[in-house]
This record gives C-alpha cells, structure tokens and sequence, in this order.
C-alpha cells in the first residue's frame, strides 16, 4: 500500500521482522509489481477505518507512479521498535 504512504494516510509500518532498525532515513518507497495474497482483508480494513469515498482516493496511486519503481522518499524514519509479543495466535 504504497499509495497510503505517499497520501499520507500511512503513518506506521509494521513489520514481523526490524526491517528499518537502525534505519534514519531516507528512504525509497517502491511500489509491487503485484498485489500481495490475502489483500481483500487488508482493504476492507483500509475501508472500515477511513470510509468508503475516502478510502477509494487513499489507495490509488498518482498516476505517474508505475509498479516495479520507486515512487517516493521517506526523508525521516522515527524509532523503530522489535515486537516482542507472541502473535502466532493472531489472524494475518
């Protein structure tokens, strides 16, 4: 959901793994060839918490954007924090 970021609807990225630990930034944004499997529970969330209309105009990338390509810059990354919680319980 690179899309989200670059709108800036997305202000956290969570992660099972400390992908940005030690990370300050900047960082390339790149956008997926592909859709991830699984992603219709991922929207219907972006839908419940934003609503329908605004969700709709936050998923869509600008248009000059293609997929394979680095599409924005994260110029600053704040801390970065390992989870430490067992969620092998919790749904993906």
């Amino acid at each position: 959901f690179c899309s989200l970021l670059l709108n800036g609807y997305k202000l956290l990225e969570t992660r099972k793994w400390p992908v940005l630990e030690g990370v300050t930034g900047p960082i390339a944004i790149h956008c997926a060839y592909h859709d991830w499997e699984n992603s219709a529970s991922a929207i219907e969330y972006v839908r419940q918490q934003l609503g329908a209309e605004v969700s709709e105009t936050a998923m869509l990338a600008p248009a000059q954007c293609k997929r394979g390509a680095v599409v924005g810059l994260v110029l600053q990354v704040g801390v970065t924090s390992l989870l430490t919680v067992d969620t092998s319980s919790v749904d993906e």
